[in-house]
């Protein structure tokens, strides 16, 4: 997948078919910060907590990951945009999201 343009908003429909199509309840974002050069997919869900997954975008191609600190580098990646979609799909299955504040900070302890 190294050779084609990887455009974010593609990747992002994929995955909002693949999760509605399969019950999911993951909404997919796009991100770029100081850390994300090239930038990364984060997933969410209805009541605001957030999955442990990732895809990391960029000039190696599509990476799903297991772990949000992980690397890209950590990972490998996915030939395809449908492989990358599938790569995700049977991460999320495997693990579950958490609250996106720790709740102790939340609560100011």
């Amino acid at each position: 997948m190294t050779s084609q343009h990887v455009v974010p908003q593609e990747i992002i429909a994929h995955l909002r078919l693949r999760f509605s199509e399969q019950g999911i309840d993951a909404k997919p974002v796009f991100v770029i910060g100081p850390d994300r050069e090239d930038g990364q997919i984060e997933f969410f869900t209805g009541d605001g907590k957030v999955w442990p997954v990732v895809m990391r975008v960029g000039s190696n191609g599509l990476v799903p990951l297991a772990d949000r600190a992980a690397e890209a580098d950590d990972g490998t990646a996915a030939a395809s945009v449908a492989d990358a979609v599938d790569g995700i799909v049977g991460l999320l299955r495997t693990s579950a999201p958490k609250p996106l504040r720790d709740p102790a900070l939340a609560a100011g302890a």
